[in-house]
């Protein structure tokens, strides 16, 4: 990228800032950066829950998991208890996801 297009880049970022500030609360302009979550937990609850579920089931064909322990962790987070993130159960999600894919047709 050509340097004029990154100095003019920041000068219309500027400008477009400040002709939009006189519409919000004068506090926004001097607020600290804040960073964006998405709703993970949220959605593996309700909406992405059918596909959560489903891949987790798909873990059988992974022995080295202990299936009870991944579906206590399954019922745990769904009741949301505080010592499961949403994390710990995407991963294993994922890991089934794959495991469906990659596994399943190699054990039949």
């Amino acid at each position: 990228m050509p340097k004029t297009i990154g100095e003019n880049r920041n000068k219309n970022k500027s400008f477009f800032i400040e002709s939009v500030l006189k519409y919000f609360p004068p506090e926004l302009k001097n607020r600290k950066k804040m960073g964006f979550v998405l709703p993970w937990e949220k959605w593996m609850k309700n909406d992405l829950r059918s596909f959560c579920e489903e891949s987790i089931l798909n873990l059988e064909y992974y022995p080295a998991l202990n299936m009870g322990q991944v579906n206590l962790l399954w019922k745990d987070f769904i009741k949301g208890k505080p010592n499961i993130n949403w994390l710990q159960i995407w991963s294993l999600v994922v890991l089934g996801k794959w495991t469906s894919i990659n596994l399943s047709n190699k054990n039949k």
